[in-house]
């Protein structure tokens, strides 16, 4: 390692001051909200004629809460009661149907309700009365998770169940249709909420007893799985044993339609946990545990399951006078024999193909991005494995100016990172600690995410990968304060199952054009001591530890050290725009501007791994002062941060300040790319086209004057433009383009895998996918770089970012699935982010990097790239497009002005 250090308090002394206006937004009262009597949606007429709860005379609660502001505080809403699930009641009606009914004190207060089984994807609203009180009805058999939410803006994140709010375009107040006839409703991710286990009576019989319910895809046929797993051994190996009864519910005038009919499922097996106790999951998607040598996590789904099996019934039997069939079922997965040490579970795929006869209703998509819907069966061991341990985020639902979103434990981080495809994460967490509007101490709920269980995406959040027993387990957690002085809370057991999701004051949805970080798992203790205050401004360690039991008798543990600054935000706009890919001789330009203009001191580090390998990096460190205005910049004869070859790097951008008043200010900024050489055999591009044109027929220069659901990718050529209007997408992925055949040796091993054919097609076109090796390879542990055994290693960095804005980072090979983004979103509220999103004339740099690595041949390959985005306005004629900057001397077609 060589250490490079550079220390520089001169500046460029320009007298320039650069100002952000954002206009504070008044809005107008509440109304007032009428009385309106509970109903069921979506019902069948037979099943909604069953009484309610007859409200009862009782005392009012305190008054409902409302998010209504004058100014907005940007993220630091204050925090809301999730439902209380003590005060909510599950009756099982046999018939496919749960009642939930929520007592006094269910809901705070009179608010819009949305209930919702992840298990089935049947929703339903209402809303509460005064005293917090509601009932209806959902699909949702025993063993069912049920997601309760509430709408404390009355109206804006649940369109239509207030039914005067919704205009004559069929759209409430924000813009979104029905929430029960958006089939991803996505504003709903940033409602308060809870989820709870509808009980259920285990089976007798040997072995470990499971009841899962489910419906089928995308039919959605719902069913109740119950049984028994056992491990049986002979002559030929291990295997996993199931039987039971699988139970459907169906509508009741095409019950008898499915009588004598069998069903079948296909059973995969995945690890859970590895050897040493780390979570492992198939699908990577806004965290990983696979990163790069520099740390960041590099997103990937791989959903091919390590073996599998099959799941068939007996022919159904009608149960007479009901809607219900019943059918016995075995199955048995052989383990293999090489199988390492772990812990692992056996997940039901609920996809079949239609067989009709669904109950219908309200059918939302679940997040497909963890487990690509499978339900799990309760875990097993393999060997001797280290004891279990979840990833504990915390803060995750609060994002910091830079963008990033809570902080992991300084032991989880070796192995998993957070990815919020806004801004890169910083190891530097910094949260405010007084409220904008209010003047008062902001308090923060310190319990633990766990995201690589359930969260939502822009969907309902996935059945949870663990079926966890609440109450159960403890919590403590220790606060250590920046003056030696430390707070402890707790132990105090986990209670329930919350979720919650980063909003504005005003109610308003941050991201959710595109994929992002939502509704994601918290556990919590229901005690109010772990909503904490933080006393000073300063560096905080938080120490948190304990565990959580699943309904199995498996123990996991979690937490560790958390570090996270407590200050207000300095923005940091960096000389190079974060995420630029460089050049084998190019220099970085440490320089920075902090807004607002204060003398802050600057801390610079870059890390560059030649050839990506942590053995030959190079490190460099620069400090200074910046000047009155914000302003820094190493002096002229300082030496420079030179590229000095192939690989990755990494920068770490630190700025903190302690203004006459004693208040002390903090900015942080993480990023990385590549660097390439100018000879390197690989050209980097985009992709042709649109997402829904096939490859054979996307063109690489085109006008497309649509706004449906299909996403235009960033230009397949360097130097060229994207321009769109409001309503269209645009999707990030990095290919590659082989002048030399380096990547033959690639695309025959995984042509012979026989799982992405269209790879060879696609690398003739000059657009060769970068995956991490063949998908059968990666089944159950992502190696961190090359080796004998996973030789062919491909990804990609990519960074959008409009001057100021953070607009998408990330790392991913080709599998990821929702990399794209729409015009109207917030980009976290980063510092001098408006409230409309992007504008007509908005400009952003596109940059990427792309990444291969064949250790069987000891070769490294790095390409870059770069291209334009602008916005368009609305009244533009021809639509989104992409063509060279300028017409050229030649003629031929013209994007427009840039």
């Amino acid at each position: 390692m060589r250490l490079r250090l550079l220390s520089s308090s001169n500046v460029l002394r320009i007298p320039l001051v650069t100002c952000f206006l954002i206009a504070a937004c008044d809005l107008s009262p509440a109304p007032p909200i009428p009385p309106i009597t509970p109903t069921f949606h979506g019902i069948p007429a037979d099943i909604s004629e069953s009484p309610l709860i007859t409200p009862t005379e009782e005392p009012d609660l305190p008054q409902t809460t409302v998010l209504n502001t004058t100014r907005p505080d940007d993220l630091y809403q204050p925090y809301l009661p999730s439902p209380d699930f003590s005060k909510i009641k599950f009756t099982w009606l046999g018939n496919g149907y749960t009642r939930v009914d929520g007592a006094v004190g269910a809901i705070p207060g009179a608010h819009p309700v949305y209930v919702v089984s992840p298990n089935t994807a049947y929703a339903a609203t209402t809303h509460s009365d005064t005293n917090g009180r509601f009932s209806l009805l959902i699909v949702a058999p025993p063993g069912s998770w049920v997601i309760v939410k509430y709408d404390p803006t009355n109206g804006f994140l649940m369109p239509d169940v207030w039914f005067n709010l919704v205009d004559d375009s069929g759209r409430g107040p924000g813009g979104y249709p029905h929430v029960l006839e958006d089939s991803r409703p996505s504003v709903i991710n940033a409602a308060p909420g809870g989820m709870s286990l509808i009980p259920f009576v285990a089976p007798k019989g040997d072995g470990v007893p499971f009841v899962i319910a489910g419906s089928t895809f995308p039919e959605h046929l719902d069913f109740q799985i119950s049984g028994n797993m056992t491990k049986s051994e002979d002559q030929l190996g291990e295997s996993i044993d199931i039987e039971g009864l699988l139970t459907l519910y169906t509508d009741p005038k095409l019950t008898e339609t499915l009588e004598e009919k069998t069903l079948s499922f296909t059973v995969h097996l995945y690890q859970l946990f590895n050897s040493d106790g780390v979570p492992r999951t198939p699908e990577n998607q806004f965290f990983s545990t696979t990163l790069t040598n520099t740390g960041l996590p590099i997103e990937n789904r791989r959903p091919t399951s390590i073996t599998k099996g099959i799941l068939s019934s007996t022919p159904f039997t009608h149960i007479s006078g009901s809607n219900s069939l019943r059918a016995t079922f075995k199955s048995s997965v052989e383990i293999p024999k090489d199988l390492p040490d772990g812990k692992y579970a056996l997940w039901i795929d609920p996809s079949t193909e239609p067989t009709g006869a669904s109950l219908g209703g309200p059918r939302p998509e679940v997040n497909p991005l963890i487990a690509s819907r499978a339900l799990s069966l309760p875990p097993f061991t393999i060997g001797t494995p280290q004891n279990p341990r979840l990833v504990w985020g915390l803060l995750t639902d609060v994002p910091s100016a830079d963008g990033t979103r809570g902080v992991l434990t300084e032991e989880d981080a070796r192995t998993v990172q957070i990815s919020n495809r806004i801004a890169t994460q910083s190891p530097y967490f910094i949260i405010p600690r007084i409220s904008k509007e209010t003047g008062e101490p902001i308090r923060y709920r310190l319990e633990p995410y766990l995201p690589m269980l359930a969260h939502g995406d822009r969907y309902i959040p996935n059945v949870p990968t663990i079926t966890l027993k609440l109450p159960s387990g403890s919590l403590s957690v220790e606060i250590v304060r920046p003056d030696g002085g430390s707070d402890i809370i707790g132990p105090s057991p986990f209670s329930k199952a919350v979720s919650r999701t980063p909003m504005t004051s005003e109610g308003i949805p941050l991201d959710d054009g595109g994929g992002h970080l939502a509704d994601v798992l918290q556990i919590s203790t229901l005690n109010d001591d772990f909503s904490y205050e933080f006393p000073s401004y300063g560096k905080y360690k938080i120490r948190m530890t304990g565990s959580v039991e699943d309904i199995y008798g498996n123990t996991y543990t979690g937490g560790g050290t958390y570090l996270l600054f407590v200050a207000k935000p300095l923005d940091i706009e960096p000389a190079i725009l974060p995420m630029t890919p460089l050049q084998v001789g190019n220099t970085l330009n440490p320089g920075v501007t902090v807004l607002p203009g204060v003398p802050a001191d600057i801390e610079v580090r870059v890390t560059l791994l030649i050839n990506s390998d942590p053995e030959n990096s190079v490190d460099y460190a620069v400090t200074g002062k910046a000047n009155r205005f914000g302003l820094f910049t190493p002096a002229y004869e300082s030496q420079r941060i030179l590229m000095e070859g192939e690989g990755e790097f990494v920068v770490d951008t630190i700025a903190r300040y302690t203004d006459p008043d004693g208040i002390y200010w903090m900015g942080a900024t993480r990023w990385g790319s590549v660097v390439a050489s100018p000879t390197s055999p690989l050209i980097a591009h985009g992709r042709r086209g649109r997402d829904s044109v096939p490859v054979s027929k996307a063109k690489s220069w085109f006008i497309s004057d649509r706004t449906d659901d299909s996403h235009v990718w960033i230009p397949y050529h360097s130097g060229d433009i994207l321009w769109q209007r409001d309503g269209d997408a645009a999707r990030i992925s990095i290919t590659v383009q082989d002048t030399q055949g380096v990547l033959d040796a690639a695309i025959s091993a995984i042509e012979s895998s026989n799982v992405e054919s269209s790879t060879k097609r696609h690398a003739t076109l000059g657009q060769f996918p970068l995956t991490l090796g063949s998908r059968e390879e990666f089944n159950s542990s992502y190696p961190r770089f090359p080796s004998e055994e996973y030789p062919y290693i491909g990804y990609w960095y990519a960074g959008v970012q409009r001057p100021g804005e953070r607009v998408r980072e990330l790392v991913s090979d080709d599998t990821s699935a929702s990399a794209y983004w729409r015009f109207g979103e917030l980009y976290a509220m980063q510092p001098g982010m408006g409230i409309e999103g992007d504008l007509p004339n908005d400009v952003k740099f596109q940059f990427g990097g792309a990444v291969f690595r064949d250790s069987a041949q000891n070769m490294n390959h790095y390409a870059i790239y770069s291209s334009l985005w602008v916005q368009l306005p609305d009244n533009d004629r021809l639509g989104s497009r992409v063509f060279p900057p300028f017409q050229g001397a030649a003629g031929g077609p013209n994007g427009g002005p840039i």
